[in-house]
């Protein structure tokens, strides 16, 4: 794996370039459109995992501002499933700020915030924004507080701000655009300059390489994320198992972090959680 392949765009680059509290909110107001104020310092692979009977999630970067919660997640393969992810991802961020028997004001405005380097909904905006309103009257707002945003690095529509869309174009190409991404180009620099990080991904880079060189062999057209789930589903599971256990031993990753490098879908997830404690 050359250093050059290591962009912003990787999930793991950017879990820890998004540490930095006023790269973060220099991000946030690029998307939001507006200043932030009192957010805690970023979160990277926050973890939530409130019931024994319930899938847990890893989030990218989670902020916790006054009035708002931030959750990003940069996507870097189509997956048909993010409406459904932004819904549970919401409704779990929303169980984490209360305990039981509190009141409902303490929640607070809940963003969720993918990054796609693809067009989800195929109409060319840079930014799709969703949010609960009443069907027979649309200008009814439901006032849950919630909203959902959908980046398209790709995107062709004049439809937000050019710092905006130089921050995506920044992404998609890994080329600097303005000051700030000069700024979130340095970060990555300095990652890719680190040993202990850059052997980290290195070792996750080569055990993805032999999980495509594997089902390669097999005869199976990988589409990367399709390609991997259609080899586990053709009488893989075992060698997968073998790679989990080796990317988290040679990396320090957790289990949802390993599942996340090999692309296992949600879906199957909990199914190998249970093999991997065998």
């Amino acid at each position: 794996m050359t250093n050059k392949r290591l962009t912003f765009s990787n999930k793991i680059i950017f879990g820890i370039v998004m540490r930095k509290p006023e790269l973060c909110r220099k991000c946030l107001e690029l998307i939001l459109n507006k200043k932030i104020v009192g957010i805690d310092f970023p979160q990277s692979e926050k973890t939530l995992d409130l019931s024994l009977y319930a899938k847990s999630i890893r989030m990218d970067i989670y902020c916790d501002g006054e009035e708002e919660v931030y959750n990003i997640e940069m996507q870097n393969y189509e997956d048909e499933y993010i409406p459904k992810r932004g819904r549970y991802y919401q409704d779990l961020i929303d169980m984490d700020m209360i305990e039981k028997g509190e009141s409902y004001s303490k929640l607070k405005k809940n963003v969720i915030i993918f990054i796609c380097r693809y067009d989800c909904f195929g109409k060319g905006r840079y930014m799709y924004t969703f949010e609960n309103r009443c069907i027979q009257e649309p200008d009814i707002r439901y006032g849950d507080e919630t909203q959902k945003i959908i980046l398209n690095t790709k995107g062709t529509q004049n439809d937000v701000s050019l710092a905006l869309r130089k921050f995506l174009k920044y992404i998609e190409t890994g080329e600097i655009q303005d000051e700030y991404t000069g700024d979130l180009e340095r970060e990555v620099d300095k990652i890719i300059k680190d040993d202990e990080w850059r052997d980290k991904l290195m070792t996750l880079e080569e055990e993805m390489n032999y999980q495509k060189e594997y089902f390669f062999e097999k005869g199976i057209n990988l589409g990367v994320e399709k390609g991997m789930k259609q080899g586990i589903e053709q009488g893989t599971q075992n060698t997968t198992i073998d790679h989990l256990r080796n990317l988290m031993a040679s990396t320090g990753m957790s289990i949802e972090q390993a599942m996340d490098a090999l692309m296992i879908s949600m879906d199957d997830r909990e199914k190998y959680k249970a093999l991997l404690v065998e």
